[in-house]
């Protein structure tokens, strides 16, 4: 979702770009590496597994809420009551026996910036809220009270972001590791010319309209919207044209180029070619941007670049 964001923000920095600087055309050769945060070395079981976005965001958020207590030094059984399924009731039921474990969320709740702090009284109130259906399984993992609280609150971070852009994620879709027909279609797409309008319309697709990218016809209806015939891509489905290419971008970015997070956008200018994938390198004059960076964010990289690579 993150680049998702991230390329609305980019098409707004281009219009302001040229808005500012009218005497100055600027065009963007966008190259695209397919990713998976488990890299290329899958199990059978790996590459059909399938699991709800919520609840994956949900364990996600509740992951680091456990590195914010263990880097406070919360007691490692205190840790591990809160994130147990009903450890985070036990404690409100006990809350002068759990107050260091309850005052180490509420300073969680603070750094992290949520809408409402996770105080005793708000946290009772929350967890009173959740719908059992919620404490489910996802990915093999139990979903527990404080992995709940911990991904609504990431959640309403990502709608906000995504209210910036027009963006009304919908996080009712199913993911999986490994979409690996959906990538094969877009260097596919880049025949045509239309990669990026299918990355948009699949993103689209995938983020809002509960239609996950991982299956066929999700991938069918997106390069039909872009003017590609979905016979056509069909019959390039039924070979295996790309697969090796996508399993490869798949190990190289987790095992050769150390890349575990989300998506980034690395800018070159007419002077520069640096960055992971580039012939230069590393710190070669590249700019490199998270991937929900902000208008103004890349805004500023068109202007350096603008600034310190054209006569």
């Amino acid at each position: 979702p993150h680049g998702y964001i991230g390329k609305r923000n980019i098409a707004a920095a281009i219009d302001a770009f040229h808005g500012r600087n009218p005497d100055v055309a600027l065009r963007v050769d966008v190259r695209r590496h397919p990713f998976s945060f488990r890299g290329g070395m899958p199990s059978r079981e790996e590459k059909e597994e399938t699991w709800k976005w919520s609840d994956d965001l949900n364990i996600y958020a509740g992951d680091e809420v456990e590195r914010y207590l263990h880097q406070m030094g919360l007691a490692e059984d205190r840790v591990e009551l809160l994130r147990s399924r009903g450890g985070l009731r036990r404690a409100l039921e006990s809350p002068k026996e759990q107050g260091d474990a309850l005052v180490a969320l509420d300073q969680v709740s603070q750094m992290k910036g949520y809408a409402s702090r996770w105080t005793v009284s708000n946290l009772r109130t929350a967890v009173e809220g959740i719908d059992p259906d919620q404490l489910g399984i996802s990915r093999g993992k139990p979903v527990t009270e404080l992995d709940v609280l911990a991904g609504d609150a990431y959640k309403d971070g990502l709608r906000e972001l995504g209210r910036d852009v027009d963006i009304d994620f919908d996080f009712d879709v199913w993911f999986r590791w490994y979409p690996v027909e959906s990538q094969r279609v877009l260097l596919y797409a880049a025949r045509f010319g239309s990669q990026e309008a299918y990355a948009d319309a699949l993103a689209r697709r995938h983020f809002t309209m509960g239609q996950a990218a991982g299956m066929r016809s999700t991938v069918l209806d997106s390069v039909e919207e872009v003017g590609l015939d979905p016979a056509d891509v069909e019959a390039f489905l039924n070979g295996d044209e790309y697969e090796a290419d996508v399993w490869k971008s798949y190990k190289d970015a987790v095992g050769k180029h150390n890349v575990h997070s989300i998506p980034f956008f690395t800018f070159n200018g007419p002077v520069s070619s640096g960055g992971l994938f580039r012939s230069g390198g590393m710190n070669t004059g590249e700019i490199t941007v998270n991937g929900s960076g902000n208008m103004n964010q890349f805004l500023h990289v068109f202007e350096r670049i603008r600034d310190e690579q054209l006569d």
